[in-house]
């Protein structure tokens, strides 16, 4: 078993703007977040906040160990 894995000042930046990301995104759904407030409206936003930044969700599309991709659901289905 190999010992920790450091990681190098470019590696670090990209963790740290990935953060930085996150934590904003996480505020604007903090901030919509009421009675009525619909998990689809908060999906769209965070969808449009990501592209904004020029980010992708890691999960969606996900499909671990080769099994189909998680499905996305709608309050349709």
């Amino acid at each position: 078993m190999r010992g920790p894995v450091l990681k190098s000042a470019d590696e670090l930046e990209i963790m740290d703007r990935a953060n930085r990301v996150v934590l904003e995104i996480l505020e604007i759904m903090r901030q919509m977040i009421r009675p009525g407030a619909t998990t689809a409206k908060l999906n769209a936003v965070a969808e449009e906040e990501l592209a904004k930044r020029g980010a992708k969700s890691p999960f969606k599309g996900y499909a671990p160990m080769g099994l189909p991709p998680y499905r996305r659901w709608s309050a349709r289905q």
